[in-house]
């Protein structure tokens, strides 16, 4: 196997991981168009024959939509999950407020009973 690194813009080799990842990515590119020229019979547009460059970019281009396809399906999900979060926070707040009328409702009703308990007692020393 020949080597063939990387270089950077700075005319440093690139890390080896992202050498490795290059290669991985160019081989499956490759891969990719053969499997078209091949086994689809994907070599000419019209009548006009395509070069393994144009196989490529073809490849590449497809790849570009398919990752933009997924990407706008990712922000979608994302968008109905931040809707579902908005509607959960305003079920919460409309609850904390019945909560707080419930607790205004029970400390006035503990106070009319507390004022009921020492009436009745006075009545009952009265009596």
């Amino acid at each position: 196997r020949q080597t063939c690194p990387l270089y950077d813009t700075s005319g440093e080799p690139v890390p080896k991981s992202v050498d490795d990842m290059v290669e991985k990515e160019f081989n499956r590119l490759l891969e990719a168009s053969a499997y078209l020229a091949h086994h689809l019979n994907f070599s000419h547009i019209g009548s006009k024959e395509l070069s393994v460059g144009q196989a490529l970019e073809m490849i590449i281009k497809l790849q570009e939509r398919h990752i933009k396809e997924k990407h706008l399906e990712h922000l979608k999900r994302i968008a109905e999950a931040q809707d579902e979060l908005k509607s959960l926070q305003s079920e919460m707040v409309a609850t904390q407020a019945s909560i707080l009328s419930a607790q205004v409702r029970l400390t006035e009703a503990a106070a009319e009973n507390s004022d009921f308990d020492s009436r009745s007692a006075q009545f009952d020393l009265q009596a």
